[in-house]
C-alpha cells in the first residue's frame, strides 16, 4: 500500500469483470495484511460502488482471521500491528484474542490490544487503559490518555470516578482526558478536584476547566489563582482567561 492512486486501483480491481485481475487484487491485499486495512476501510466512506464494498467486506473478513492468527506470532511488531489493525476493523471475532494479548510480554502489544478493545467498546480494554493511567511509566500513561481520549463518551463515567482515585496519577490522567474531550457534565467533579491535595491534580483540573470553558468554574478558579504553588496559580489564571475569551 504505497499511495492513494495504487490503493484506488486495487479497490477497483476487486470488482473487475476479469477474474484473474480480481483474484490478484484479493491476493495482494491479503498479503499486505495490516497495510491493507486502511485502503479496504476507505471503500466504505469514499463513494465506492456497492460491488466494490461487497468485495472489500469479503477481503476484510478473511484478513481478520489472518490478523487474529498473527496475534499469536513471535514477532512483537507484527503482533502490535495486527492488534492496531483489528481495532480499526472492529470485528467482534477479534475481541477475545485481543483480550488475551493484554497479558502479552511486550508493553507495546499490551497497549495496542487495549486500545483496539476500547475502540470496539469492550470493557476489558477500557479497564486496562484506565488502570494504565496510574502507571509510573510515562510512556504507558501518555498512550493510555490518548487512547481514552479517542474512546469518547464510553469512558466518561469511569473518568469522573477517576478524579477521586487514591492514585494521584489516575486523578491527573482523568482530568486531562475530560478536558481534551470537553466533557461539560464533569465540570462539578473538576471543580471539586481544584481542591486536591496534590498540586499536579489541581493544575490538570484547572486546565481541563479552561478547555471546557464553563463559567460555572470561575469562582473556584479565582480562588485557585492564589494557590501557593506558582504553576497551579498560573494555570488557574490561564483557565480564567480562556473562559472569558469563550464568553466573548
Amino acid at each position: 500500500m504505497d499511495d492513494g492512486r495504487g490503493d484506488s486501483v486495487l479497490l477497483a480491481s476487486l470488482a473487475s469483470g476479469n477474474e484473474g485481475v480480481a483474484r490478484r487484487a484479493r491476493e495482494g491485499l491479503r498479503e499486505a495484511r495490516y497495510h491493507a486495512v486502511g485502503p479496504l476501510l476507505s471503500a466504505f466512506k469514499d463513494g465506492w460502488p456497492e460491488e466494490v464494498r461487497k468485495k472489500a467486506r469479503e477481503v476484510l473478513d478473511v484478513l481478520t482471521g489472518d490478523l487474529i492468527e498473527a496475534l499469536k506470532g513471535s514477532d512483537r511488531n507484527l503482533r502490535r500491528k495486527a492488534a492496531e489493525a483489528l481495532g480499526e476493523i472492529g470485528d467482534g471475532r477479534a475481541a477475545d484474542p485481543l483480550a488475551e494479548r493484554l497479558g502479552d510480554r511486550d508493553r507495546s502489544v499490551r497497549m495496542a490490544a487495549a486500545t483496539a478493545l476500547s475502540k470496539m467498546g469492550d470493557g476489558r480494554g477500557i479497564r486496562f487503559l484506565f488502570s494504565a493511567l496510574g502507571s509510573r511509566d510515562e510512556v504507558v500513561r501518555i498512550h493510555a490518555i490518548r487512547a481514552l481520549v479517542d474512546a469518547g463518551d464510553a469512558v466518561v463515567p469511569e473518568l469522573r470516578k477517576g478524579l477521586r482515585d487514591p492514585n494521584f496519577l489516575v486523578r491527573c490522567g482523568s482530568a486531562i482526558v475530560l478536558g481534551e474531550n470537553r466533557v461539560r457534565e464533569a465540570v462539578p467533579d473538576l471543580i471539586e478536584a481544584l481542591g486536591d491535595s496534590v498540586a499536579s491534580v489541581r493544575m490538570d483540573a484547572a486546565v481541563a476547566l479552561g478547555k471546557i470553558g464553563s463559567s460555572e468554574a470561575l469562582s473556584a478558579l479565582r480562588k485557585l489563582a492564589k494557590d501557593p504553588d506558582a504553576t497551579v496559580a498560573y494555570y488557574a489564571n490561564w483557565a480564567i482567561e480562556k473562559i472569558y475569551r469563550r464568553k466573548g
